[in-house]
């Protein structure tokens, strides 16, 4: 794939110029899948388009060592799940307000008067008393 940017001349010198328009051409070359660590990388797009040259010989050398670049990504990741983390916790909302206290207490209260009204009750007494006299007869 080709494509062409506007650059001055003193930059970048090559044949075509002319029929381009005065654009340089730019070479960009298709990313390799992410299959793995070992995935194959065809060998027009290691020679660059330069005939005669192909494999790792000619390679470019700007490219970055396999670590580089997965120190790079994994620093990215690192501070993509933080800026989340921090969007989560920094949302404003820190905690209940007064009447949110005043009504999440009144709840608990009638919670704990329901729980006292049923463990309190005639057949829950009855059933607890049962149990703890078999238990104790058992040994």
């Amino acid at each position: 794939m080709v494509t062409f940017i506007a650059s001055p001349s003193h930059e970048r010198s090559g044949e075509g110029r002319a029929a381009t328009g005065g654009l340089a051409a730019v070479r960009r070359l298709p990313v390799p899948s992410a299959v793995g660590p070992t995935a194959e990388v065809p060998d027009e797009v290691r020679s660059l388009g330069r005939p005669g040259r192909a494999g790792p010989a000619s390679a470019p050398t700007h490219r970055r060592p396999r670590r580089r670049v997965r120190e790079s990504v994994r620093y990215a990741l690192h501070r993509f799940l933080r800026l989340l983390r921090r969007s989560f916790v920094d949302a404003g909302d820190e905690g209940m307000s007064t009447a949110e206290y005043a009504i999440g207490t009144v709840a608990a209260c009638g919670f704990a008067a329901l729980l006292y009204k049923v463990v309190t009750s005639d057949a829950v007494t009855t059933a607890l008393t049962e149990l703890v006299n078999r238990a104790l007869h058992v040994v």
